[in-house]
């Protein structure tokens, strides 16, 4: 059976629209596909591992200093407070060392304070 409809001929600039990319740019439009979803794993997994520590420090507290005394709580809590501003930090995990930072400054201005007897003058100055 023969087409009674007539075909109109392609022009090359038709065929242009249909041609698809060079395989180099499909490998490197991949590649780079790949890497931001790494990046977002990773980034997601740090904030996992931070905000998991930062649990189990708050339940350490909250365990041990029902039967600590007052000193014993807050060596405690200090020492969870710079081990969770420490991890947050390394790990990378923004959204809690954001949180902690202020305790951090405060921290270190205290120790500037009581431990290396630095007054507010001299840290001004630094």
């Amino acid at each position: 059976m023969t087409n009674t409809l007539e075909e109109t001929p392609l022009e090359p600039s038709d065929l242009d629209n249909f041609k698809g990319a060079p395989p180099e740019k499909k490998l490197d439009d991949k590649a780079a596909i790949l890497e931001a979803e790494l990046i977002e794993v990773k980034s997601g997994r740090a904030s996992e591992r931070t905000l998991f520590l930062f649990v189990i420090s708050v339940l350490v507290c909250a365990f041990v200093g029902v039967n600590a005394g007052s000193a014993v709580f807050f060596f405690l809590v200090v020492s969870c407070v710079i081990l969770n501003i420490v991890a947050s930090k390394s790990f990378g995990a923004p959204l809690l060392s954001n949180y902690l930072e202020p305790w951090n400054i405060r921290l270190q201005k205290a120790f500037d304070k009581h431990v290396l007897k630095i007054t507010e003058d001299e840290y001004e100055d630094l």
